[in-house]
């Protein structure tokens, strides 16, 4: 009698293991979360020669409404950085530059936000910063609310000129904003 008791008091025990063991595992459970930040590779910088001034806002000034404005400045802090887009046969100078702080060659994919009914179109160019023989963009790429693979490559600590320009609606008294978006693709 006495082997059946401590027989029944194993099981029992052993019920009682495998009973606490499975509750333990069906409690073990997490919570998981993930993000992800921004990629720096590529930054928006003022216009100077070796700038690493972030540009946060790009600013077109107001014009009559269906005009062409090609002189934005950006808000870039430092001596000559935040002054205004010149296009100029022999003397242009860009709205801001991209810099590749990766430490390989990027493709450059560029793209906006929808525009208000401010604009109706925006071009772009971008360019060598040694080029300074950017006398018009009417001619230029459009820049669409898809990121677009630009066709500009950028080498590692290299900077390409930024030039920028809008052609606004017909409606008067407009005013809007939208986000430049620069990506960089191995």
């Amino acid at each position: 009698m006495k082997k059946k008791i401590l027989f029944l008091a194993g099981v029992l025990v052993l019920t009682a293991t495998l009973i606490v063991s499975v509750t333990v595992l069906a409690s073990n459970v997490s919570n998981q979360a993930a993000s992800s930040n921004k990629a720096t590779s590529i930054t928006i910088v003022g216009k100077t020669a070796t700038s690493t001034a972030v540009v946060g806002t790009i600013t077109f000034p107001a014009g009559a409404p269906s005009a062409v404005v090609s002189n934005p400045s950006s808000n870039a802090t430092g001596e000559n950085e935040a002054t205004v887009q010149v296009l100029h046969a022999t003397t242009s100078e860009p709205v801001a530059q991209l810099l590749n702080g990766s430490a390989g060659t990027l493709k450059v994919w560029i793209g906006r936000g929808a525009w208000t009914t401010a604009v109706t179109s925006e071009r772009y160019k971008l360019i060598a910063p040694a080029t300074t023989t950017v006398a018009s963009l009417t001619s230029e790429t459009e820049l669409t609310e898809t990121s677009t693979d630009s066709g500009s490559t950028i080498a590692a600590s290299a900077y390409l000129a930024l030039y920028l320009e809008v052609t606004l609606s017909a409606e008067a008294g407009k005013s809007g904003t939208s986000t430049l978006t620069v990506l960089g693709e191995t």
